[in-house]
C-alpha cells in the first residue's frame, strides 16, 4: 500500500511496486474533503475515471499501472 497527502505527478518515484505491480482499488481516506483523481501517466495524463470522492473506494480493472493523481475535483 502507498498513500499521499499531496498531489504526486509520478507514482514510479514514490512508491516501490507502483511501476511494477496493477493496482486493483484505490480508496480515498482524505482529510480535507476534496476528492482525487488517478491518472494512467505521469504529470496528470489520462485520468481513470471519476473523481474518487472522500470516503469512497473504487475497484480498478487490474490490468493498468497508474502513473499520477491529483487531489484536484
Amino acid at each position: 500500500m502507498c498513500k499521499w497527502q499531496d498531489n504526486s505527478p509520478n507514482w514510479f518515484n514514490e512508491c516501490s511496486w507502483a511501476d511494477t505491480s496493477y493496482p486493483t482499488w484505490v480508496y480515498n481516506h482524505g482529510t480535507s474533503g476534496r476528492g482525487v483523481t488517478i491518472y494512467r501517466y505521469i504529470n496528470y495524463s489520462s485520468p481513470i475515471g471519476a473523481c474518487v470522492t472522500k470516503g469512497k473506494q473504487v475497484t480498478l480493472a487490474g490490468s493498468y499501472l497508474i502513473g499520477s493523481h491529483a487531489w484536484n475535483c
